[in-house]
């Protein structure tokens, strides 16, 4: 018998990522302070992998489940750039942006009761030059306000790049399903 299979995460863009494998799972709050993993590392990629497993652990209720926890971080020349949360702040970040490339990290933790399995996707990202008129059409159109770095590149966000460098396109999105199947495979779950 599979184990349950949870979700540690609120985020609508993993939820839809993960229900295209057609494994019967439960979203589950991991209740992780972010901000505090934040203001103690430095390292982008660091942060992104101690959030996901610290949600993925936090996640886990009971011996019969597995629990996935993700989390993204954008780093544009050392700084890091998270959801803007309004239309002003992704203005600001777009233009910040516009014209350069950076780096979209997304680590993935699979937690069991006895073991966790740790992968991260990398993407580079080279933004094409915008004015701010651009922009401001793009946000409105779009309303990117809880994604980092403020585009979707699932809907018109994908029109803001000038190229994409990436192993697997749905880590972007939040959740790489490549690598995921891999591990759930390995775990247990039944998966073409």
């Amino acid at each position: 018998m599979e184990k349950k299979l949870i979700l540690a995460s609120t985020s609508s863009y993993r939820k839809e990522l993960l229900k295209r494998l057609n494994i019967p799972f439960q979203t589950r709050d991991p209740g992780v302070k972010e901000e505090l993993i934040k203001d103690s590392i430095e390292e982008p990629r660091k942060i992104a992998e101690e959030l996901a497993k610290l949600k993925a652990k936090r996640a886990l209720r009971g011996l019969d489940e597995v629990s996935i926890g993700s989390d993204q971080v954008l780093n544009l020349e050392g700084k890091i750039l998270g959801k803007p949360g309004g239309q002003e702040k992704a203005i600001e970040q777009l233009l910040e942006l516009q014209g350069k490339e950076h780096t979209l990290i997304t680590a993935v933790c699979i937690a069991e009761d006895d073991e966790d399995y740790l992968f991260t996707s990398v993407a580079k990202l080279k933004m094409r030059p915008l004015d701010k008129e651009a922009i401001i059409r793009y946000v409105d159109y779009d309303k990117p306000f809880d994604c980092a770095g403020s585009y979707k590149l699932e809907s018109l966000g994908i029109s803001l790049f000038e190229s994409i460098d990436v192993d697997d396109a749905t880590g972007i999105i939040g959740l790489p399903l490549i690598q995921l199947c891999e591990l759930l495979r390995k775990v247990g779950f039944s998966l073409p």
